[in-house]
């Protein structure tokens, strides 16, 4: 794999949203209704036009993206999807670093972050890099978690 970082741009938007697509099935065992989606893609190009969404680009092809934003002073990893394809090779880890990165810069010492239960690669994925739950699961399920940053 010949892949690249890049900041996301208004031309990802599209491929961004197919992956939110997929990822809203797993987390909610649903597609997003059509006011999720909308208030979604509104989200996601402000954070975009922001430069707060990296994406992993290989030969052309999008195959992964992290978005980190600001809630309450301090980095919220509000999103990061890696394609079946190119899962366990690095990229959402390389993602994840890349777009905390400027944070860590700054003097993060931590990030935010909300895991459904029902994502168990991506609760593995995060306890691997330190993270812990913090507080009971709201009541569709998804968990407030707290990963410590290191420069």
């Amino acid at each position: 794999m010949t892949m690249r970082l890049r900041a996301a741009t208004a031309d990802d938007l599209g491929v961004i949203a197919e992956a939110q697509e997929e990822t809203a099935r797993v987390t909610r065992g649903r597609a997003p209704r059509e006011d999720e989606r909308d208030e979604r893609a509104r989200a996601t190009a402000e954070g975009v036009e922001r430069g707060e969404v990296v994406l992993a680009d290989d030969g052309g092809a999008v195959v992964g993206y992290c978005w980190v934003t600001e809630r309450a002073g301090a980095p919220f990893v509000v999103d990061i999807h890696v394609t079946p394809s190119a899962r366990r090779r690095g990229v959402a880890g390389r993602l994840l670093a890349a777009a905390l990165e400027p944070w860590i810069r700054g003097g993060a010492t931590e990030a935010r972050l909300a895991i459904a239960d029902r994502n168990d690669a991506s609760v593995r994925f995060f306890a691997a890099r330190g993270a812990s739950a913090v507080g009971e699961p709201s009541a569709d399920g998804v968990r407030d978690y707290v990963l410590p940053l290191r420069p």
